[in-house]
């Protein structure tokens, strides 16, 4: 019983680290509900780790700038393999569209995999796949990895980053992250 508290506390806290890191990324200008934040774009990756409370930390608060998504799918749609399929081909154009939002993906989908390893080959892979379709490249990868681990508590002095864009992006995150 007092493990199951310390687990709730421990998520709970992690409910707010999660906002706290969104509130500090470039400001998201769709009005998001909580209704809708439901069908993160998160889901196509992490569809079936709902029962994770630090996975759905992440699916309810990351905040993204696609009002072409919000309200279009459901996560009950991406049951269907099919419905999936289509959903990525989606958001892969609008993130084709939109290298701010890409960057953010990416970013959201590397944290959720660093603090749930379960199915972590599979979960990387389809996240390389994405990076790969909506034109992420190695550099921008590795800046953002470098930004996951800020995150997760390692030392920002230690950041060299490789791309503008990703430095850019992080730019207010970094002056409030880390040690």
């Amino acid at each position: 019983m007092e493990s199951n508290t310390v687990d709730k506390m421990k998520q709970a806290k992690f409910f707010v680290l999660v906002e706290d890191i969104d509130a500090s990324m470039p400001y998201v200008s769709y009005n998001i509900s909580e209704a809708e934040r439901v069908a993160s774009p998160l889901n196509l990756i992490f569809y079936n780790d709902k029962d994770n409370g630090y996975i759905e930390a992440i699916l309810l608060k990351a905040r993204f700038n696609l009002p072409n998504w919000y309200g279009r799918y459901k996560t009950s749609d991406f049951k269907d393999v099919n419905e999936r399929m289509s959903a990525a081909k989606d958001l892969t154009q609008m993130l084709r569209n939109d290298h701010y939002e890409a960057i953010r993906f990416i970013f959201w989908a590397l944290f959720a995999v660093a603090v749930d390893k379960r199915n972590y080959d599979e979960k990387v892979s389809l996240i390389a796949d994405f990076a790969y379709m909506i034109k992420i490249d190695e550099k921008s990868i590795a800046d953002i990895i470098m930004v996951v681990k800020v995150a997760l508590g390692e030392d920002k002095e230690q950041l060299k980053f490789q791309t503008k864009d990703v430095k850019n992006f992080f730019m207010d995150f970094l002056c409030c992250w880390g040690k």
